[in-house]
């Protein structure tokens, strides 16, 4: 923004365009500098360098768009205005405001709520998106000064045809810019409250009928801010982003007779800063993130009772990925990008995987659908950049999401179905940079992150004839990584301070169903327990010539316990029990393939590793303790660590 518009700004705001009472307009469409005039919305002048137009108090509550404007290059303010849906059954309006190909615009001080999404009306169609505020091709434009999205809602997906998926829900986005846009200042706004956020539309169901029953649609995305494209000098600064939701996945549905349930749908991400494209100069600063949330998966659908074979339970929906800053130059040219001094948390959580469903009875019972796995959680997310930091950031109460449970197999005649997979639960990374050079990651303090656990298996059927169903196997628990670099040659991560960060915990195995002795049935295998996750500090992999110095590491906690192997169903003649998990590491600084490293002066203090447990009867083996270490250098298998905690490392392990 040049000097002489950010006086004026400040000039506007002093004398205030505050307007107490709005009057009802139409929706005002502007396609050139020559359509500034009353008639569309214009109340008066000194809103540019000499006299610029200014659009003001105005309600708009009907049409798609309440203000467009396009192909101009005056100076314009657009303030003090309020669009809207009074009615969500009669919700016409999808955008805000629109600016295409503008220079020198301004809004500050709007509100924008209300906004739905269109509703799919076809059986698998789509929810419609909504947006607040569209930009393509601006220069020298500004969104600032106590702007207000909120209560925005993408449309729900329609339920599929017979045997078809559900519609995916509808997105719900901020600001969505693309194109080419160049001295963008997007300052000082608020995306949502805690009770009215941005919210992605929920799938719809899957249409019954089939082999396979339909799959549950995806639940829809929520960005805050989205840009895609090229830009060049943008800030983005001083924003509060709140109670914002990827939707949630949709149910999968019944096939026809001895036919398979429907995968559920997986849930909406929840990307609340989204920047994508060729980037120069670009600032993430002094933002607050509270109270977001990616989709939970859908349930899986369950089998249809079969004469020869029962159906299969389906697979839940996964939970969808959260990540509150994640800027991507990695196939286009990114350069200079600070994301300094942001406040990300609380509640920053990951959507849980959804249920597997029953299998159905039958000859041979339907197996259990496993559960979906559970969304990862990411704090900051920065790849494909030449020249910048990720530095003075607090990240606290992050999680990802849990896996989902597994659904029991069924009763067979002649051998029963197994039970399902435990869903796997995420992985947890505070800051992860990727493919990074002239870049350093400095003065964090990260507190509070958790990784998702790994979700039981489900019981194995019993056999009225025959052998019984296997147990399901638990899921692993998630990995929780501090901060993680890769392909980042030379990368300096200095004085970040990381604490209480906790993997998660393997699920346990289940039992195995019993078989029909009398006629030389076997039990079924029991199922193996789920290792629990790894803990690491910070993490360095194939980057060479990286200073990792001067950091703090406390409370870095492998998953506490590793899941238990079941018991094999009986008879267990020729069956065997399940495995039990192995326990996690915990190391405090981790390098991978990366030559040369420099890990002065850090301090480690209470670095735990997670027990491995016991396996079920008969055979099943005991899990393996985890190591906890304070550095580990590995290089193609090798290892080399420096073992200990609670003390100053030196340079050269032992």
């Amino acid at each position: 923004m040049s000097n002489i518009k950010k006086i004026f700004v400040v000039m506007l705001l002093a004398v205030s365009f505050q307007v107490w009472a709005y009057t009802p307009h139409d929706p005002i469409v502007i396609s050139g500098d020559s359509d500034f005039t009353a008639q569309n919305g214009v109340t008066g002048g000194s809103g540019s360098s000499t006299d610029p137009y200014v659009i003001s108090g105005w309600e708009i509550t009907t049409g798609d768009t309440c203000i467009t404007v396009s192909n101009t290059t005056s100076y314009f303010v657009v303030t003090d205005n309020t669009c809207y849906n009074p009615v969500i059954i009669t919700a016409t309006i999808r955008t805000g405001f629109s600016f295409t190909n503008v220079s020198n615009g301004t809004v500050s001080a709007n509100e924008i709520h209300s906004l739905y999404g269109e509703i799919g009306d076809t059986a698998g169609e789509n929810g419609g998106s909504v947006y607040g505020i569209v930009l393509e091709d601006v220069t020298n434009f500004d969104i600032n000064n106590e702007n207000n999205l909120y209560m925005f809602l993408g449309g729900v997906g329609y339920l599929g045809a017979s045997g078809g998926a559900g519609g995916g829900g509808g997105a719900a986005y901020g600001i969505y810019a693309t194109g080419t846009n160049s001295e963008l200042d997007i300052v000082n706004n608020t995306f949502g409250t805690v009770q009215e956020g941005l919210l992605g539309g929920t799938g719809g169901a899957g249409g019954p009928g089939g082999a396979t029953g339909g799959a549950g649609g995806y639940g829809g995305h929520s960005y805050s801010v989205y840009i895609i494209g090229e830009l060049s000098d943008v800030e983005i600064s001083y924003n509060t982003f709140a109670g914002s939701f990827g939707g949630n996945g949709g149910a999968g549905a019944l096939g026809d007779a001895g036919g398979n349930g429907g995968k559920g749908g997986d849930g909406g991400l929840q990307y609340t800063v989204f920047v994508d494209g060729a980037i120069s100069q670009l600032e993430v600063l002094q933002n607050q993130f509270n109270t977001l949330q990616s989709g939970t998966g859908g349930l899986g659908g369950a089998g249809t009772a079969g004469t020869d074979k029962g159906g299969d339970g389906a697979i839940g929906g996964h939970g969808g990925a959260i990540i509150p800053i994640i800027i991507d130059g990695s196939n286009e040219i990114a350069t200079d990008v600070i994301v300094a001094n942001n406040t990300i948390g609380p509640v920053i959580y990951a959507g849980y995987g959804a249920e597997g469903d029953f299998g159905a009875t039958g000859a041979i019972g339907g197996n259990g659908g496993h559960g979906g796995n559970g969304g990862p959680a990411r704090g900051v997310l920065v790849s494909g950049v030449s020249g910048g930091s990720i530095n003075g950031n607090n990240i606290s109460d992050l999680r990802a999401g849990g896996g989902g449970a597994a659904g029991i197999g069924a009763v067979g005649n002649s051998q029963g179905g197994n039970g399902g997979n435990g869903g796997a639960s995420a992985n947890v990374y505070a800051i992860m940079g990727v493919n990074l050079t002239d870049f350093s990651i400095s003065t964090n303090t990260i507190t509070d992150i958790d990784a998702g656990n790994g979700a039981v298996g489900a019981v194995g059927a019993y056999a009225n004839f025959g052998d019984g169903g296997d147990g399901g196997n638990g899921a692993h628990g998630g990995i929780a990584i501090g901060i993680m670099a890769e392909n980042a040659p030379s990368i300096e991560i200095l004085n970040n301070e990381i604490s209480i960060m906790d993997a998660g915990v393997g699920g346990i195995g289940a039992i195995g169903g019993n078989g029909n002795a009398a006629v030389f049935g076997q039990g079924g295998n029991g199922g193996h327990g789920g290792s629990s996750g790894d803990a690491i500090g910070i993490r360095v992999n194939y980057s060479d010539d990286t200073r990792v110095e001067e950091n703090t590491l406390d409370g870095i906690a492998a998953g506490a316990l590793a899941g238990i192997g079941n018991n094999a169903g009986l008879p267990n003649t020729f069956s065997t029990g399940g495995d039990g998990g192995n326990g996690g590491n915990g190391t405090g600084i981790y390098f991978s393939n990366s030559n040369n490293p420099s890990y002065l002066t850090n301090i480690f203090r209470d670095i735990t590793a997670g027990e491995g447990n016991v396996g079920g009867i008969p055979f099943g083996r005991h899990g393996i303790d985890g190591v906890s270490n304070t550095i580990v250098l590995e290089s193609d298998g090798s290892l080399r660590r420096c073992i200990g905690a609670g003390w100053w490392c030196p340079r050269t392990p032992h």
